[in-house]
């Protein structure tokens, strides 16, 4: 890992595992899809665990219900027993089409989510909100921008183009010193803008040997489940 100002903004979709722990979700049915977005920001010291979320896949079309950030600060000091704060190091994760009754730290009775309710109790769980527009799209436009779809333009899936212009979050990272990265699914339209490193699917992807479109912007074919192929990019860009 280069030392430094490390930010590394990943977009997942489906099943995330980076350097941690497998658990059992055999009882966990397809319910829903899900996307993961990540930026993590400065890798300085140790992250030994980021995330494991579960890929749960069905035609159910629900709001985005749930976003959950994990921020963890690095704490490591020099010889000198310096108190300088380093950067901090964020895990953001976006899941996609995604109710909050899918998540036992909201609602046992559908399924139980582990891994979803330890990153909800270490955190702030949102229970009077709603998201301004729950199509995919759009909802990604609203995250990434802060602004609502009137105002940001992307208001629907099938006639919208992303202002890849506009003010966004990675960019304002940029401009404080982060490197930012955006692996998987976009669905914006445009290409990325505001990332140091990118390589997304077209649209919603393929699960099994997907096409995924680079910064030449050129397509490429993997093979292998695109849960896979994410994860070890993603991975492989951290820690190269």
């Amino acid at each position: 890992m280069p030392e430094g100002h490390r930010a590394t903004a990943i977009y997942f979709r489906h099943l995330l595992l980076i350097r941690v722990e497998i658990e059992n979700f055999v009882n966990t049915l397809a319910i829903c899809r899900h996307t993961f977005y990540i930026s993590s920001l400065s890798l300085p010291c140790n992250l030994n665990k980021l995330i494991i979320m579960e890929n749960l896949q069905s035609n159910l079309f629900y709001s985005l219900a749930g976003v959950a950030a994990v921020a963890s600060l690095a704490s490591c000091t020099n010889k000198q027993k310096t108190t300088e704060q380093k950067p901090l190091n964020i895990v953001y994760i976006m899941t996609d089409d995604h109710t909050a009754q899918m998540m036992s730290c909201y609602d046992t009775r559908y399924m139980e989510t582990p891994n979803l309710d330890r990153i909800a109790a270490d955190g702030v769980r949102f229970t009077q909100s709603f998201v301004a527009n729950s199509l995919s799209g759009p909802s990604r436009a609203c995250m990434i921008t802060g602004k609502h779809s009137c105002a940001n333009k992307f208001y629907d899936n099938t006639t919208c183009v992303f202002d890849s212009s506009q003010q966004t979050f990675p960019k304002l990272l940029q401009k404080v010193g982060y490197q930012t990265a955006l692996v998987g699914k976009w669905h914006l339209e445009s290409l990325p803008s505001g990332f140091n490193y990118w390589q997304i699917v077209p649209g919603q992807g393929d699960y099994y040997n997907p096409a995924f479109i680079t910064q030449d912007n050129d397509t490429i074919q993997k093979h292998g489940y695109i849960t896979n192929l994410i994860t070890d990019d993603a991975i492989d860009w951290m820690e190269n």
